[in-house]
């Protein structure tokens, strides 16, 4: 199974989070998912979320800032995922693009519903947007 943590970066002033849009030669391309990316061997969920987003958003987070909300395993193109999801509301990106030339984009959390997302990510929307019901 491959270990993918995935985060929900809120920000609470807006009411938006961010997302990116994956490339058109990969599943699921165009469709809308949560930052994030494949663990290595031997790291720990949020050293390898960290690090994807550090080399995909040229972003540094730190893991005491992120808050773990749940998992889910989904079945691509045969291959079997674990998708960790994280929570931080606590981080400052304003940049169109990622560093690996992926598009990303603040959305309302009124809109993430409406989004053209991968199955998995669709369905941890609603966990979310329990969550920052929730705490704000």
């Amino acid at each position: 199974m491959i270990i993918v943590p995935i985060i929900a970066m809120y920000r609470p002033k807006s009411h938006d989070i961010l997302v990116s849009i994956r490339p058109e030669n990969k599943a699921f391309g165009g469709y809308h998912e949560f930052p994030g990316g494949k663990s290595k061997q031997d790291e720990t969920g949020t050293d390898a979320l960290c690090r994807e987003i550090s080399e995909e958003l040229g972003l540094t987070l730190s893991p005491d800032i992120l808050t773990p909300l749940t998992f889910i395993e989904t079945t691509v193109v045969g291959k079997n995922y674990l998708l960790l999801l994280y929570f931080c509301d606590n981080f400052s990106y304003d940049n169109s693009h990622g560093q690996e030339g992926q598009i990303t984009k603040y959305v309302n959390i009124n809109d993430l519903k409406t989004l053209k997302m991968p199955p998995a990510n669709t369905a941890l929307v609603p966990i979310i947007l329990d969550y920052i019901n929730n705490r704000y």
